[in-house]
């Protein structure tokens, strides 16, 4: 168990630095990135409004990362994290992790959030839902944890992180703001860039959108399939910002269509391999010229 009066190491997945004061929520800065807005509001208010039901329970301390919880039989985003962040870790250039400063947008609730904080990183959640925001507060205060509430446009242009994940959250923008979010996205990273979402397939459509919102694991509308991102337009759009993807993996489900879809309602047992196919996807770049001379992921 962490003692409040120290910052001692106590295991590797566990290295927090402690504050000396409670956490704050912070806002729009004068100097911020683009003009362009990629705020969907009907989304932020719809995330919002499941703050409370977000975990399925606290866990005994709120320094516990998400992944050492055992996933409850209907949520497909704890099931899926472990898998989000040892791919994330697998493409940073370091394991001294809490040399780096990383950057989590659409932070949600802080699954992927509380997995980087345990890390030791030091970490900065993006969440336009105040009602999130102030979820991260609550679950969080006892980490360095920054809070900035409001979409990423709206983050100091000043600002710089060596690792930016966006879980889920590209599928959730406004309409037609992709371009704008992945030019944001790719100004304020300098070594490791990691995004995953839900490609525009059927499989796609049945197992991430229909199943679970018909049976009610999700409340309806959760997602919209026109929202749905192509992974291959995605790496254009990094390509012409001079990033290029590295590594691209999809959940497949043994068994074909109908276990792809009962995944979709029990909410676990996906496989993670290389390739298109599968639905749900996760991606790590890196910018052009690094990615290019290295030779190598790490």
């Amino acid at each position: 168990m962490l003692q409040r009066l120290t910052p001692a190491i106590t295991s590797p997945l566990l290295r927090l630095r402690l504050p000396s004061s409670k956490l704050s929520i912070t806002a729009a800065s004068a100097r911020s990135l683009s003009t362009q807005s990629t705020h969907d509001t009907s989304e932020s208010t719809k995330f919002g409004a499941l703050a409370s039901s977000w975990y399925p329970s606290k866990p005994a301390s709120s320094l516990m990362p998400p992944e050492t919880l055992t996933p409850p039989p209907r949520n497909p985003l704890l099931e899926m994290n472990p898998h989000r962040i040892s791919f994330t870790l697998s493409h940073l250039p370091t394991e001294e992790y809490t040399n780096i400063t990383a950057l989590d947008v659409g932070a949600g609730g802080g699954i992927a959030t509380g997995s980087l904080l345990g890390l030791g990183m030091g970490v900065t959640a993006v969440e336009p839902s105040i009602e999130l925001c102030e979820l991260l507060k609550t679950r969080y205060d006892d980490t360095d944890l920054k809070i900035h509430n409001g979409p990423l446009e709206t983050l100091p242009s000043t600002q710089k992180y060596h690792l930016t994940t966006a879980f889920e959250i590209i599928e959730h923008l406004a309409p037609n703001t992709l371009p704008s979010f992945i030019e944001n996205l790719t100004s304020v990273t300098t070594s490791t860039i990691v995004i995953s979402s839900i490609s525009k397939t059927l499989t796609s459509l049945l197992k991430c959108k229909l199943a679970p919102e018909l049976i009610g694991i999700v409340p309806w509308g959760t997602h919209e399939y026109s929202k749905f991102v192509p992974p291959e337009t995605l790496i254009k759009l990094m390509k012409e910002n001079e990033w290029e993807c590295v590594k691209h993996e999809e959940m497949r489900i043994e068994g074909g269509l109908l276990s792809e879809i009962e995944f979709g309602v029990r909410g676990r047992g996906g496989v993670w391999e290389e390739g298109e196919g599968g639905g749900n996807y996760v991606m790590a770049f890196k910018p052009c010229s690094s990615s290019s001379s290295s030779g190598e992921n790490r």
